[in-house]
């Protein structure tokens, strides 16, 4: 019988042993996954250190986990674990193989986390075309390019608050709430345009606008307008504008494309095509070191993030994108 109790004063050892290589920041962290599969431990009746292969890839699904990053990261907390209590010969003398191995559960993991899964939160470019061709709604067509194109904002202010005045078509580019001025392409400005002249909203396709059910646009100074609500100029919310973004979840059948999905691919869409200019890779341009410490395009691609409209680290892309780095080259 295994003993919760016991299991922790086991782990509190690990914590405050030397071997236990990690810092007082990452520490709490590992504590609480430890505490997480107590109840796993208590079903299987012993120690993480002594499962089985079937037992950790139960462990590894256990915690419905939809990033193979975060299930790798789990292996290397415990597998240190585990080498600290083959060290303390507390390892079953029939157990003694390093289930927690990265090459061991990679097969696992990539079952857990399919690829097809991580396809659904990676937009390409041509994917996204496909999209939009699929809409009949102009507006889930220019919503979803225009974030891909970096026009979002807190809470979708960037998109509620744009208006055709802010668009300069002789400079291809459009001059947003926020201050920013974005360049854009020929797409954009005929999806702005379109979407602007609509007279109803159809997410089901044009046929509902044939039934007795059409959703009228209020008259407003705005390109994405709001239904029905009698007001005159008034910008749709960022609670109307992601329920138009779950509608074309509906028609693409797709439930993660969602605002923040559609943003960061068409970053990493927008920092890979700076680079390709260049004869550079993505991999190399994210990876690339001068020495051991150094990315050798670390502030660029800082610049570029900036550039998009993003204040997010090189340091948190890199971990975003891990998962899908695959998929991108």
């Amino acid at each position: 019988m295994f003993d919760i109790v016991e299991g922790r004063k086991r782990k509190e050892s690990y914590l405050s042993d030397p071997f236990c290589k990690y810092d007082v920041n990452t520490k709490p962290i590992i504590r609480r996954y430890f505490i997480s599969v107590e109840k796993i431990e208590a079903q299987f009746e012993k120690d993480l250190c002594n499962f089985t292969m079937d037992e950790v890839v139960k462990l590894l699904k256990s915690f419905n986990s939809r990033s193979r990053k975060t299930l790798f990261l789990i292996l290397s907390y415990f597998t240190n674990y585990y080498q600290w209590c083959l060290k303390e010969g507390l390892v079953e003398s029939n157990n003694i193989i390093n289930f927690y191995d990265r090459k061991i559960m990679e097969p696992f993991i990539a079952e857990i986390v399919p690829l097809e899964f991580l396809e659904s939160k990676f937009i390409t470019r041509e994917t996204l075309y496909k999209y939009i061709d699929m809409f009949d709604d102009y507006s889930l067509k220019f919503i979803s390019y225009a974030i891909f194109m970096s026009v979002l904002g807190n809470e979708f202010e960037e998109l509620s608050n744009l208006k055709m005045d802010d668009l300069n078509e002789t400079e291809h580019t459009v001059k947003l709430i926020t201050g920013r001025i974005v360049k854009v392409d020929d797409l954009f400005i005929k999806l702005m345009k379109k979407a602007n002249e609509e007279h109803y909203y159809h997410p089901q396709g044009l046929e509902q606008i044939k039934r007795l059910d059409k959703k009228y646009y209020d008259e407003s100074c705005y390109v994405f307008k709001v239904c029905s609500t009698g007001a005159k100029d008034l910008p749709a919310s960022d609670v109307v504008l992601g329920k138009r973004l779950r509608d074309a979840q509906k028609v693409i059948k797709n439930r993660w494309f969602n605002g923040t999905n559609i943003y960061r691919s068409g970053l990493i869409n927008y920092i890979k095509s700076k680079f390709a200019e260049r004869g550079i890779t993505f991999k190399q341009a994210l990876y690339n070191k001068v020495n051991r410490r150094d990315y050798e395009f670390e502030s660029e691609i800082q610049n570029y993030i900036y550039e998009f409209g993003s204040n997010m680290t090189t340091r948190m892309f890199r971990l975003q994108i891990k998962d899908i780095l695959e998929l991108i080259e």
